[in-house]
Order: structure tokens, then C-alpha cells, then sequence
């Protein structure tokens, strides 16, 4: 059983008292016509990211990306742990090529997210951060604070984010260090 199924188990989500979406569900936003750079993107907060979170799938939705919402899905109080985990998750199993998550500041949802193999998830309030999580560590797990950023300042750091490319080089040498074989991922180049 995976860390996010068990932390899920535990917490009591996924019980059918819960809201409609069950454990592990996913809804999507899918676009209409397709245009270059888009990509499949899963999105997650608690729920102080909720409200966030809610304008940024629209956001990417209307750029063209496919957004899979792997909850919370009000703004009722949840465990960051379960919803981080289902977005690492996806990214691991290369379900999606890169996520995005929301909580007050970030810092939870990303130490969560670090926890899953594959995933190298950075928190980035500022666009200088979101520029140089992809060119020098290929992020591919986002992390955002909900009560620190406005609107506007999320949609532009998540643009820059998606569009930034991995540099490689010296830079794909230190993830190998790490553990991180960036050779071996299955996207064109410029998603990894």
C-alpha cells in the first residue's frame, strides 16, 4: 500500500461519509483545442488553497492544459498530507507530467510531496524560485502558498513554471547525485 493510501485509510477520507469524490478519485478539466507546450497537470490543496486552487485550474484549463483535481474539494479543514501524496503519486506513475499544490504556505504540501520517489517538488511564491526550480533541479511538482500569494502573482509564477525548460548539463549530473535519473523519463524534452 502506498504512503497516501495508508495516510488516506487513517485519516478517515474515503469513508462514504465523505463528499462525493471517493479516495483516489480524480475529476478533470479537459481543453478544447490543443496547442503546443500543452500538458496533463494534476492539482491539489488543503484547504486553505482550495479557493486558489479553484481559479488556477481555470486558469489552466483556458491555456489549453488538461487538469486532473485530485481534491480537496471545499474549503472544509483537511490533512495536506493526503491530497500531496495524490498528486506525487500521478506524477510518479507518470500520469501526469507535472503538479501543482496549494496550502497556506507551501512548505507542508511540498515536504510531503518530497517524500514520494520520482518527485521533486519545489516551493516557489516568487518567479525567480519557479524560473530556477525547472532550469536547475527539473521540478515537476509545484508548490504554492494560498494565503501568501494573490491571484495574479500564482497565474504568472505557474506560466513561468510550466514553461520553463530543464537546462541539463552539470545541473542533470547533481540530480543523478540525488537519485534522479532524468534520462529515464518518458516525456519529450521540454517537460523534463
Amino acid at each position: 500500500m502506498d504512503v497516501g493510501r495508508a495516510l488516506e485509510l487513517k485519516s478517515g477520507i474515503g469513508k462514504s461519509e465523505d463528499p462525493p469524490k471517493a479516495a483516489g478519485k480524480s475529476s478533470f478539466i479537459r481543453p478544447g483545442a490543443k496547442r503546443r507546450g500543452q500538458m496533463r497537470i494534476a492539482i491539489g490543496s488543503d484547504h486553505r488553497g482550495f479557493r486558489l486552487k479553484e481559479k488556477l485550474k481555470t486558469h489552466l484549463a483556458g491555456r489549453g492544459h488538461t487538469v486532473m483535481d485530485m481534491g480537496t474539494d471545499s474549503k472544509e479543514r483537511t490533512d495536506y498530507p493526503v491530497f500531496a501524496f495524490r498528486v506525487a503519486e500521478a506524477v510518479r506513475q507518470r500520469r501526469v507530467q507535472r503538479g501543482i499544490l496549494i496550502c497556506g504556505t507551501g512548505i507542508g504540501m511540498s515536504m510531503a510531496a518530497n517524500r514520494v520517489q520520482g518527485v521533486r517538488a519545489a516551493l516557489c511564491n516568487d518567479l525567480g524560485l519557479a524560473r530556477m526550480s525547472r532550469l536547475h533541479n527539473n521540478a515537476n511538482v509545484l508548490c504554492l502558498g494560498g494565503d501568501i500569494l494573490s491571484q495574479q502573482k500564482a497565474r504568472g509564477i505557474v506560466n513561468l513554471w510550466l514553461r520553463t525548460p530543464f537546462q541539463g548539463g552539470r545541473h542533470r549530473t547533481r540530480l543523478r547525485a540525488w537519485g534522479h535519473d532524468t534520462e529515464s523519463c518518458p516525456h519529450p524534452a521540454h517537460l523534463c
